[in-house]
């Protein structure tokens, strides 16, 4: 087997099953969206968002798939209130991956988000290996792994195409984000990582902590309390290639055994939006209001 082939069945290994990952969390066909110029990368079962309400139940992301050069990925930001009554816009903007990114966490109440990697490209060997962004003040920061890896580090990439294990674990105090298990990274076997988001820096200590403060926690241990769809009124699609265009439509259900001081306010059952062009936010609606209820 040749280098070229042996890197070609290597790509494939390592995109198949984040893959199978997204494709769980994006599962809604690709009904509400015209698929004329859909990028052909994505599989047929992918839809063009993902809604998310998971590190803090008031917070709800939205990240739409991009278009490729004609329009990159997009991320906006609301907060449930007036008793879940709308869903306010806190911040939007346009990522850096063409497409979209392989992982992505939310911190700090929806200001910060860290991305990594691109979906359909080597794990690392790209311009978006790691990017920070600080919403509020509209900065951004991208990394390359040879901006932050230490050279034992980069020889270990350039073969194994692999910097990070996951699950990642968050400070929610100190708004840091550290991508590798602290156990691996004290038998040597992955860099020891700190995304700092108030510095927008990726730091590689050469020491490793023994432990990390009771507070931290797993992206992955976070329960998830709501679960979201989105729709279109039929024959009103949405073009891939329109910027920032939202779902007309967003429906919340609470999780069936979510921990009740999880959920919004308490509440139990599911709530209907319907976005308000005016003003941007999500107000509810009635059921009958959801496409296909009427």
């Amino acid at each position: 087997m040749t280098v070229s082939h042996f890197r070609k069945l290597l790509l494939i290994l390592l995109i198949l099953p984040a893959c199978a990952s997204t494709e769980r969390s994006m599962g809604q066909a690709d009904k509400d969206v015209s698929s004329m110029d859909r990028p052909q990368a994505y599989p047929i079962k992918w839809g063009p968002y993902e809604v998310r309400s998971k590190q803090d139940a008031r917070q709800i992301s939205i990240l739409r798939l991009g278009a490729g050069p004609r329009r990159k990925a997009e991320y906006s930001v609301f907060d449930w209130v007036d008793n879940g009554e709308r869903l306010r816009p806190l911040y939007q903007t346009e990522l850096k991956n063409e497409l979209i990114p392989l992982t992505w966490d939310a911190l700090g109440c929806g200001r910060f988000l860290v991305t990594t990697n691109e979906q359909f490209e080597l794990r690392g060997t790209g311009d978006n290996a790691v990017v920070l962004y600080d919403l509020a003040r509209g900065k951004v920061r991208s990394f390359r792994v040879d901006d932050f890896l230490p050279e034992k580090w980069l020889e270990h990439q350039r073969r194994n195409f692999m910097w990070w294990s996951g699950p990642a674990t968050i400070d929610p105090d100190l708004l840091q984000l550290y991508p590798n298990e602290l156990e691996r990274a004290h038998k040597g076997r992955t860099p020891w990582l700190v995304f700092d988001l108030p510095s927008l820096s990726v730091q590689a200590p050469e020491s490793v902590p023994k432990s990390l403060p009771k507070r931290t926690f797993l992206n992955t241990s976070v329960p998830i309390t709501w679960d979201w769809e989105y729709a279109n009124l039929p024959g009103q699609a949405i073009r891939w290639g329109d910027r920032f265009a939202l779902p007309q439509f967003l429906y919340a259900e609470r999780r069936e055994g979510s921990a009740p001081s999880n959920s919004f306010a308490g509440h139990a059952g599911k709530f209907y939006y319907r976005l308000d062009t005016t003003t941007g936010e999500y107000v509810r609606c009635k059921a009958s209001d959801w496409p296909g209820n009427e």
